[in-house]
């Protein structure tokens, strides 16, 4: 990869007309993953080599769709736990959950992807809930920074910045190994 998520997320950098009206204390850090996710060569990078990488290595949009399909259902093929304990702590925090749903149709708004070619219209339907949730639980790991127990979905930022298509967790997490293609 790249850039790292913290490269991606910089807590340093200011934007101007953002203040923590907009999305609360880490407002500035999601205007930063909006950057990122419009300078990001979507799938630009899918099916090359990934020279020491510790993921399991995907081959195809089949078998990476394959998988979002099969485990649509628990999670869109995300670890289902992370988005059960986010949105738990979502619910307990009303103030913070609607700066996360503001923040979540900010970063929605900024997807510049289109789904791979050639695939059903239910294929298509999985990996753009997948792309949504992808969007909704980064807000929600922004959001709650330290105490979402996670970086998961900020590493997702990662290797799609890269070009590459991080498309499920494979094993219970975290426990296991992302998937990419």
């Amino acid at each position: 990869m790249n850039a790292s998520w913290q490269d991606l997320l910089p807590g340093d950098v200011e934007f101007e007309g953002v203040s923590e009206d907009d999305f609360g204390p880490r407002s500035h850090i999601v205007m930063s993953a909006c950057k990122a996710l419009l300078e990001t060569p979507w799938f630009a990078h899918v099916g090359e080599p990934l020279p020491n990488a510790t993921v399991v290595i995907v081959k195809s949009w089949e078998e990476a769709l394959d998988w979002i399909d099969e485990h649509h259902v628990d999670g869109n093929g995300h670890p289902p736990n992370l988005g059960t304990r986010l949105k738990a702590m979502l619910d307990a925090n009303p103030h913070e959950d609607a700066w996360w749903r503001k923040a979540a149709d900010e970063l929605c708004q900024r997807f510049g992807y289109k789904p791979p070619k050639g695939r059903s219209m239910y294929q298509e339907g999985c990996f753009g809930d997948y792309m949504i949730d992808f969007a909704w639980w980064l807000a929600a790991e922004i959001i709650f920074d330290d105490r979402a127990g996670s970086t998961y979905f900020r590493e997702l930022l990662a290797w799609f910045h890269a070009g590459r298509f991080p498309c499920g967790w494979e094993g219970d997490w975290p426990i296991g190994k992302l998937r990419v293609f």
